[in-house]
């Protein structure tokens, strides 16, 4: 009786060649070849960044093989299902999981792992933006109101500097005598005008999330070589999926319908371009205190505050700029990314349910 050699390479380590008895009345031979068209991923590769189950199926799912049909008994029977023939330059059987986890069964030896479902990441980089020699402005706006509060146009108005013991001069107005007051600014409204921030730049590192693979898919090889069927194809006992792989992008073979394509990695060329922040922005805690001529007895005001000064006798002031709360803004808070991202080393996977 004839017998058919059915050779597997495994990534590792040579499976032996089994000698089966033919699968036909014709004695002619059937299976793979078992090329490969270099060294696939090591057997102990563990994609930590899969989430997901792969598309290819788990080797433990136990589906039924649409695409096979039962073998006639007799020479070269299958008891099982007869997976399609396997092509020139594919290698194969072997199941797809998503883990080492799922190798068992007859198809318990890990054959390799790859990343699958990738995510290029973001188009555009984020621009960390951060003021510098950002500072609050020197001077601030007084201003006084004869009557009525602190509304409408001021009555006087005068440009205080961050000098010690600022003095108000004059002329006043009119609106601001008030007989019996101690001083022109006595019993009148005081306010301050917003201390805004000034000068500096806005300096930034732009940055981008690399992105990377959403799932994994793990090959599962079998413990001992499966018979052919009378068609050619390996005859697989436990009628799950079976799948063949090879490497590179290929489109898949007859009979192997369902593709995944899997990565051992990605090569990331990316770059961030200069990044858009606009110029500082900020308000300055500003305060003044309104004062005699010693510079002394002073009542501190903020731009909250509307100040009826009463009896008191003003006629100098202190200004303090405070601490400025400063933002870059004005600009995108972006910058253009240039280069490319591609995945590595690519092993094409078809599957037949």
């Amino acid at each position: 009786m004839a017998c058919n050699v059915f050779g597997v390479k495994r990534w590792g380590w040579l499976a032996v060649l089994l000698m089966t008895p033919a699968c036909g009345d014709d004695g002619s031979s059937g299976g793979t070849d078992g090329s490969s068209t270099g060294e696939p991923a090591s057997s102990s590769s563990d994609p930590t960044s899969a989430q997901s189950t792969s598309s290819s199926g788990s080797a433990d799912e136990g589906s039924s093989s649409s695409s096979g049909t039962p073998n006639p008994t007799g020479a070269g029977s299958c008891s099982g299902t007869c997976a399609p023939p396997i092509p020139g330059g594919w290698e194969g059987p072997v199941k797809a999981g998503a883990n080492a986890v799922d190798c068992n069964g007859g198809f318990a030896d890990p054959a390799g792992a790859y990343f699958t479902d990738f995510d290029p990441g973001q188009e555009t980089c984020d621009c960390d933006c951060q003021p510098i020699d950002a500072a609050c402005e020197a001077t601030v706006e007084v201003q006084v109101f004869g009557e009525g509060g602190c509304a409408g146009e001021p009555d006087y108005t005068a440009e205080v500097d961050d000098t010690a013991c600022f003095t108000f001069q004059g002329p006043f107005p009119e609106a601001l005598d008030d007989a019996g007051a101690p001083t022109p600014l006595a019993a009148d409204f005081v306010r301050i005008t917003q201390v805004l921030v000034e000068g500096g730049s806005c300096a930034a590192e732009g940055s981008f999330n690399e992105g990377g693979f959403n799932d994994s898919v793990q090959l599962c090889a079998p413990t001992a070589q499966p018979s052919l069927c009378e068609e050619g194809g390996p005859c697989i006992a436990d009628n799950s999926d079976t799948c063949i792989f090879q490497e590179g992008e290929h489109d898949c073979p007859d009979g192997y319908p369902e593709q995944t394509l899997g990565f051992s990695g990605a090569d990331d060329q990316r770059e961030c371009g200069e990044c858009d922040c606009g110029t500082p922005e900020g308000i300055c805690g500003a305060s003044l205190s309104l004062q005699d001529a010693a510079c002394e007895a002073g009542t501190t005001i903020t731009i909250a505050d509307c100040l009826d000064t009463g009896a008191s006798a003003i006629t100098s002031a202190t200004f303090d700029p405070g601490e400025a709360e400063v933002t870059c803004g004005g600009g995108s808070g972006t910058a253009p990314i240039s280069g490319t991202v591609e995945p590595t080393d690519p092993v094409t996977i078809c599957c037949v349910r």
